[in-house]
């Protein structure tokens, strides 16, 4: 089922269609970086216990899993997804990067708005 080749992987993502047994449907990527690139097929799925053990030093899940035809609605979720997250991201760089301009680094006193050469003009001619 899910496999790995240089930096690339197949993982299952999403899941949808809740039955009263406990299954749903979920659906097997290719992803790099955690993004889902390529949907291959959809699953229903039924957690049927877990392996391991304290014994052995892990816990896993166990499933059972009966293929599907592809999901194209989770398909087009998990993508809806992406853009809103991806555009939600750039629209707080944006708005950070142009706040961070407008907001001064100190705060000015009178002084400093003050030319230097007016304060110069003002120190000699009020003596």
């Amino acid at each position: 089922m899910a496999s790995s080749i240089a930096g690339f992987r197949t993982r299952f993502v999403g899941q949808r269609d809740y039955q009263s047994d406990g299954s749903y449907v979920t659906t097997e990527f290719v992803t790099a970086l955690y993004l889902p690139l390529v949907p291959l097929r959809s699953f229903r799925v039924v957690e049927t216990g877990y392996g391991g053990g304290a014994s052995a030093g892990y816990f896993k899940t166990t499933y059972l899993a009966h293929p599907r035809p592809l999901c194209w609605a989770q398909v087009a979720t998990i993508y809806a997804t992406i853009v809103l997250c991806t555009v939600s991201f750039v629209l707080y760089m944006g708005y950070s990067r142009a706040t961070e301009s407008h907001t001064p680094s100190h705060q000015h006193t009178l002084g400093d708005l003050v030319p230097k050469w007016q304060q110069f003009e003002r120190k000699y001619l009020e003596e």
